[in-house]
């Protein structure tokens, strides 16, 4: 929370919502592939999530945007 005078400002509920989420970070198990093939899918999935995630910015976004100049580039 920023308070009047630009400053960070706590309360004992930002406090505890850090502390909630540094918490559920550190405790976080990644799953681990058991086979090349599963790592491979699991790969898969992720580059296909990301090339949705890319084409649905890059309609939405002005032509004059940062995608727009990568893509460019």
């Amino acid at each position: 929370m920023v308070g009047p005078d630009g400053g960070v400002k706590t309360t004992a509920s930002s406090v505890e919502q850090v502390w909630h989420l540094l918490n559920n970070f550190v405790q976080h198990r990644s799953p681990s592939a058991g086979t090349a093939k599963e790592l491979a899918l699991r790969m898969a999935h992720l580059a296909g999530m990301v090339r949705d995630v890319t084409r649905e910015t890059f309609k939405q976004e002005a032509e004059s945007g940062t995608l727009h100049g990568q893509y460019e580039a």
